[in-house]
């Protein structure tokens, strides 16, 4: 395969990850668990930071890869960002690219510090599955709409005698891992990333190339954080 322009740019410009650090991974499908995304993004980054010879808000950037924050973490590489004591000047960022998120950031990281955008950068990815929001399905969207447009103590009356045990059926999340268009299951795209990145260059480290901050950064999906 012929060298791509991301591949020459490293190359010119190495980009290093200096360290890593991660939670335990958990096991989803239970009950709401106490650690939300972002707090398990601060306990990984919190242990990192504190072994840097450089305080938080010497980083140039903050990037994070997330399937599915909660509605109050929106751009929770920004909440992740404040919480660790960055400070309002770090730029914040979060990416989703379903299984493969983390290593999206890791590559974000790279090419902004390969182009000379950023010198230091914190990146990597975080999940909490059993915080995921719970969709409503199609059925209740629809049905919540007509309650929206009923004036009338009548036309009320009416949209709930059209209520069904089955509006209350959630939609379900995991089918967000299969590609509308063309069918294929999301996690083979965590294995086509990591193929590209060894094709145009991965990131130097003395241990590993999959988890890291510092002039780079790192991957992660599931119940855990890795930075």
């Amino acid at each position: 395969m012929k060298p791509t322009e991301n591949s020459r740019l490293l190359q010119e410009n190495p980009v290093y990850v200096v360290d890593g650090s991660r939670t335990p991974q958990l096991k989803a499908g239970g009950p709401p668990g106490p650690f939300h995304a972002s707090d398990l993004a601060v306990f990984a980054a919190r242990q990192l930071l504190l072994k840097m010879p450089f305080a938080p808000d010497a980083l140039d950037e903050v990037i994070f890869g997330c399937v599915s924050s909660e509605p109050d973490e929106a751009n929770i590489a920004r909440v992740i960002s404040l919480r660790l004591g960055c400070g309002e000047k770090v730029p914040a960022f979060s990416v989703q690219r379903n299984c493969a998120s983390g290593m999206q950031a890791l590559d974000c990281a790279a090419m902004d510090i390969a182009n000379g955008r950023a010198d230091l950068v914190l990146a990597g990815g975080t999940e909490a599955m059993s915080h995921h929001p719970v969709l409503l399905n199609s059925a209740m969207v629809s049905w919540l709409a007509g309650w929206n447009r009923a004036r009338s103590l009548g036309a009320r009356a009416r949209a709930i005698g059209k209520l069904r045990a089955s509006h209350f059926r959630p939609a379900r999340p995991h089918r967000s891992r299969r590609r509308p268009v063309h069918g294929t299951d999301s996690r083979a795209t965590g294995g086509r990333l990591r193929h590209q990145q060894r094709t145009d260059g991965p990131l130097r480290h003395p241990q590993s190339s999959t988890a890291g901050t510092g002039h780079g950064s790192g991957p992660s999906a599931g119940n855990h954080a890795t930075v």
